[in-house]
């Protein structure tokens, strides 16, 4: 939220980082992985805090693009998020993480955006909306009748718009 100047960085207004490499050692896993390259900035004012992040890192065989802008609101505690992601191979997300396991019968590439917002008391979506493009790969799985299907292109989107009570 706002300054406070009598704690350390208590005067930061703007923070910039380009170029950075990061690594991730998932300690539960036994997964690593780094990227090279890893762009930044945060700014904040009285009323909040709002920033960027971008990073291209492998998983599996491409260096998908990740981009994210935020808003935080102080007063209300409510966080604005929007995530773009470029040319993902969902089949290659769960070696990184095993919980996603479901995803390797998706062999196609993804991209898309992701709009939300979010009550951080309550933890608690207000809303969302997920917009996909697929290219063209192939869904396999042994639910299906003839064990895969194969795609050609196809777009997905999805809304979440709770009601809220009076």
């Amino acid at each position: 939220g706002g300054r406070h100047s009598d704690e350390p960085l208590g005067e930061l207004q703007r923070l910039g980082i380009r170029g950075a490499s990061v690594i991730v050692d998932d300690e539960q896993s036994g997964q690593s992985w780094r990227t090279d390259r890893v762009d930044m900035a945060v700014e904040r004012s009285g009323k909040g805090i709002r920033g960027d992040f971008a990073l291209a890192g492998p998983v599996g065989p491409n260096k998908p693009e990740l981009h994210a802008q935020y808003r935080y609101f102080a007063d209300r505690h409510v966080l604005d998020l929007e995530l773009a992601i470029d040319g993902i191979e969902p089949n290659a997300i769960p070696p990184l993480i095993p919980e996603l396991i479901q995803l390797r019968h998706l062999q196609l590439p993804v991209s898309g955006t992701l709009h939300t917002r979010i009550e951080l008391d309550q933890a608690r979506a207000q809303g969302s909306r997920l917009d996909l493009t697929l290219g063209k790969g192939q869904v396999q799985s042994e639910w299906l009748p003839q064990g895969v299907i194969d795609i050609e292109k196809g777009e997905l989107h999805a809304v979440y718009a709770p009601e809220h009570s009076e």
